[in-house]
């Protein structure tokens, strides 16, 4: 996401959503959100934020200065 800002500042809110969950297989996996804020964002930049998401099972949703991000908390096995 890095790239895909122009601002000064930058501010980032993760939240879990209770009660919510994404089926992938035959398992349910909880939700994180991702919320992340600027006072500037390139526009140019939601296609390759959506592009990546849709390859990572992950939700987007995309306002003005905002991009809201639902990821499946999905351990990782070693």
């Amino acid at each position: 996401l890095e790239k895909c800002y122009d601002a000064n500042e930058v501010n980032i809110v993760l939240k879990i959503k209770i009660g919510e969950t994404i089926m992938l297989g035959s398992k349910k996996y909880p939700i994180l959100m991702l919320m992340v804020k600027a006072d500037k964002k390139a526009e140019r930049s939601n296609e390759e934020i959506e592009k990546l998401a849709l390859q990572n099972h992950i939700t987007t949703y995309f306002q003005k200065d905002v991009v809201i991000l639902e990821i499946p908390c999905i351990p990782v096995t070693l």
